[in-house]
């Protein structure tokens, strides 16, 4: 994504695979997404979708998530 404009967003989406299946929605609400920019700490949320705007990119960036949950809770 290439912001040209300021104030425009971008949505990031995790998602959480078990092999093949998608497994994203069945993960427990106390999941912790843990986002990094450039390999460092940005921010940790209970969505799996982080919103970022042209401000939290200077010149280039990439983004990286991990999660933390309790796989004996899966739905």
């Amino acid at each position: 994504t290439i912001f040209g404009s300021p104030g425009q967003s971008c949505t990031l989406t995790c998602k959480v695979y078990k092999g093949n299946d998608d497994i994203t929605s069945k993960l427990p609400s106390n999941t912790t997404f843990t986002w990094l920019r450039n390999g460092v700490f940005y921010t940790s949320t209970l969505d799996s979708k982080l919103t970022i705007r042209n401000n939290d990119v200077r010149k280039n960036a990439i983004f990286s998530c991990s999660i933390t949950f309790d796989e004996s809770k899966i739905k």
